[in-house]
């Protein structure tokens, strides 16, 4: 079967996807430092069974420095994970709270795990500072948009020594500020038909669901 047919992929749009999103990382962190070269991939863990797929999937997936099945075993250690999170013995009074926390802690437990996963790899660049996202629900993967700046330039900039001030999470430098901007933009959705994707110097948009005329969130 080939890697281009659907059972070998996460959803169809996600190589402009990651195009779009890589563009706008460039663009925005190159306005604040022109030394900064982002680097940006997607990390997709199956989270519905099914053996005609992957069970995890990074794109690109051809001739990249790290392979899907690297992270066949994010799952389990996400589940390793989750007891140390202070908020996973919390139980909430209401049933639909208890749900939107346990579904926050699962997917941090599936960031946390996806970025454990890539800083243990040895052809990891011990040069490169590497930030994941949460995950989006996708086509039946968790999807994680992963972005590496060199760590020397980060290094340049004054960094406060905590991110919370007076119990507020607080950007802790101009790259956090940048980083955060970027999330917050790349997660907008804007409506893009599959014509629209060639023109990615106008694509503003980076939640990987947005990209796909047939969202599916479930």
């Amino acid at each position: 079967m080939s890697y281009e047919s659907a059972a070998y992929s996460m959803w169809k749009y996600q190589r402009h996807f990651r195009a779009a999103a890589k563009y706008f990382a460039e663009r925005v962190f190159k306005t604040l430092d022109q030394l900064f070269d982002p680097q940006l991939f997607l990390v997709g863990i199956l989270a519905d069974h099914n053996a005609e797929r992957l069970p995890a999937y990074v794109e690109p997936e051809k001739d990249f420095w790290i392979d899907s099945e690297r992270f066949n075993g994010v799952l389990a250690l996400a589940q390793s994970l989750i007891p140390a999170y202070p908020e996973a013995g919390k139980l909430q009074s209401h049933s639909l709270a208890q749900q939107r926390q346990d579904k926050a802690v699962f997917y941090r437990s599936i960031r946390d795990a996806v970025k454990k996963t890539i800083e243990s790899e040895s052809a990891a660049s011990s040069s490169l500072r590497y930030y994941v996202s949460l995950p989006t629900r996708l086509k039946g993967y968790l999807v994680c948009t992963v972005l590496a700046l060199q760590d020397n330039v980060i290094g340049a900039y004054y960094e406060l020594k905590r991110s919370v001030v007076t119990n507020i999470a607080t950007p802790r430098s101009a790259v956090s500020l940048t980083n955060l901007h970027l999330v917050i933009e790349v997660h907008r959705l804007v409506p893009l038909n599959p014509a629209a994707l060639i023109q990615l110097t106008i694509c503003q948009s980076a939640d990987p669901s947005a990209v796909d005329p047939k969202r599916d969130t479930s």
